[in-house]
């Protein structure tokens, strides 16, 4: 179990975002959501490790369906959202949709 009593399983939806700002502990969004037709992709969760060497990774391939910049992604605890439980932020990545 995780902090707060989760698992690190949990969240294992993705889903990535437009938009200025810095990742922060208190952040409970992304900046902007992207908007795909689909909801949060679910990711493949692999654990390793205890203690300060633990590691947690979370795979996932989310299709572009417009052309947008991504500054911004996250895992959520479901496909419609939920709690977003880690977040991260990057310099802009431009990508093309179908």
């Amino acid at each position: 179990m995780g902090s707060g009593g989760k698992s690190a399983a949990t969240a294992c939806y993705v889903g990535w975002g437009t938009g200025a700002g810095t990742a922060a502990k208190s952040c409970t969004a992304l900046f902007t959501e992207a908007d795909y037709a689909t909801a949060h992709i679910s990711g493949t969760v692999t654990k390793a490790g205890t203690g300060s060497l633990a590691k947690w990774q979370n795979v996932a391939t989310v299709s572009a369906t417009a052309t947008e910049t991504i500054t911004n992604a996250g895992c959520f605890e479901s496909a419609n959202g939920g709690e977003l439980y880690v977040m991260g932020d990057f310099n802009s990545n431009g990508v093309s949709g179908k």
